[in-house]
């Protein structure tokens, strides 16, 4: 199967960028803890809601970021995430 990113909104990808680039840089305990810290809902549902628009693109970002892409180009062939069989296709540049 495939996930296929679709870029949110310009002001939530403002944010999940911003988040994205903290995560990829501090790791799965600092993305434990501002879980824990905000709600599911608002600005930081995506989050919470991994399948969403907004979550995918979260997920999305949070990798390629940990791959050295930037905020504006990146890489745009599909790939897989992990050992699992489901392709990411990122968005277009």
């Amino acid at each position: 199967s495939k996930v296929v990113v679709k870029l949110p909104e310009k002001r939530s990808r403002k944010i999940i960028d911003v988040v994205a680039k903290y995560v990829a840089r501090h790791g799965a305990q600092f993305e434990g803890a501002l879980k824990r810290e905000v709600r599911s809902s608002g600005v930081f549902a995506f989050l919470h809601k991994p399948n969403s628009t907004e979550g995918r693109y979260y997920r999305w970002r949070a990798f390629a970021f940990a791959q050295g892409d930037g905020p504006s180009k990146w890489r745009s062939d599909e790939f897989h995430m992990f050992r699992v069989r489901v392709i990411w296709v990122p968005p277009e540049c």
